[in-house]
């Protein structure tokens, strides 16, 4: 966790929004390191040790989409009743943001968990390749163009090429 630590604080540093470290908990997302950037207006709607049903944030529609295809299954399944507080996310729409999140290597999702909130997520693979984390940006949305999503997801990357054991999934 400490080498994440400071990957997040550079993030942060560099982007000047807040970043998260996710991570799988059975059906749920976990957040268990955030840092907070320098832009006056932060995001903060998610501390340590929050969860929320996997999908409905960045960082855990990031790791969702790479998931195994049975336990992506087993997860809609066990969350399609707890989905709709968030921004009335359905299963089939999680299923299209899994898709584009593949196609693009990316995730991005707002107004879900946090209304007028954008964020953009990066799985991370161990050195087996298997998913274990993500990383999450997220800033309001009127600050969050198209553009800025795709130089902080560059950002994310080239910080996370750092890590010794763990690798972007592409």
């Amino acid at each position: 966790l400490e080498q994440f630590k400071g990957v997040l604080r550079k993030i942060s540093k560099k982007t000047g929004d807040s970043s998260f470290l996710i991570r799988q908990d059975n059906a749920d997302s976990l957040c268990i390191h955030r840092e907070i950037g320098t832009y006056p207006l932060q995001v903060l709607s998610i501390q340590i040790n929050h969860e929320q049903p996997m999908g409905v944030g960045a960082a855990g529609l990031a790791l969702l989409s790479y998931l195994p295809e049975s336990e992506q299954e087993r997860i809609l399944a066990e969350n399609e009743h707890k989905l709709y507080p968030y921004g009335a996310i359905t299963v089939k729409k999680l299923r299209l943001l899994m898709k584009a999140t593949r196609e693009r290597g990316w995730s991005a999702v707002g107004n879900a968990a946090v209304q007028g909130v954008l964020g953009v997520g990066i799985a991370i693979a161990d050195s087996r390749g298997c998913p274990k984390f993500a990383i999450s940006v997220s800033s309001v949305e009127a600050r969050f163009t198209v553009e800025r999503q795709k130089a902080v997801v560059q950002i994310i990357k080239d910080e996370i090429a750092v890590l010794d054991s763990y690798s972007c999934i592409k």
